[in-house]
């Protein structure tokens, strides 16, 4: 009976939380979240019942239903991915995808510099937890898939094979060895310095 009682507590507590996320951050003009929307209470909390893998999921599970409704506005999920990072700094799944939905957006609005510096914000997030090897395949695909420059894309891609012991990073390798220098849907690839 007490189990289920807390079990109670912390499902009103998770959805409480999912609802004051998307109550704080409209989904059109406010794609990142707040401080106001996570307050320091709260990460507190969460850091000290040690609820970080817990709420993560359930985050993932509502961004994943959302996902379902919300198929061409992809900014309107921007904020769970943003609550996720910002819970657990090392989930790069989310690092990745809110960086290519992103990029996607900036290319299409055609603004360069905060192309550059969302690209950074991961990089950034990759040095903080240099043994991640997620984190390198993430900076390895946006090179490789998005801008189109396999040699910058190699050394991530090299580094994430060196540090996963399932070799999943095997495949995006052998992709990033085998990409022209030249694309035929990008003869003149937009560069990065």
């Amino acid at each position: 009976m007490k189990r289920l009682l807390i079990l109670g507590i912390l499902i009103v507590f998770l959805s409480f939380l999912g609802q004051h996320l998307v109550k704080n951050s409209h989904p059109i003009v406010k794609t990142e979240i707040s401080d106001r929307a996570v307050s320091v209470p709260i990460m507190v909390a969460i850091n000290i019942l040690g609820l970080q893998d817990l709420i993560v999921r359930w985050l993932w599970i509502r961004f994943d239903l959302d996902a379902l409704s919300f198929v061409r506005n992809y900014h309107r999920l921007l904020p769970y991915l943003d609550l996720i990072t910002r819970i657990k700094p090392d989930e790069f799944h989310a690092w990745g995808l809110k960086t290519y939905m992103r990029l996607l957006r900036y290319q299409r609005e055609g603004d360069t510099p905060r192309m550059m510096e969302d690209l950074q914000k991961l990089k950034e997030a990759v040095l903080k937890y240099p043994k991640n090897w997620r984190g390198h395949y993430e900076v390895a695909w946006m090179y490789a898939i998005f801008y189109k420059q396999p040699e910058n894309a190699l050394p991530w891609a090299k580094e994430a094979l060196m540090l996963d012991s399932n070799n999943e990073t095997r495949e995006l390798l052998n992709f990033v060895e085998r990409l022209p220098r030249e694309t035929l849907f990008n003869p003149k690839p937009w560069r990065l310095e």
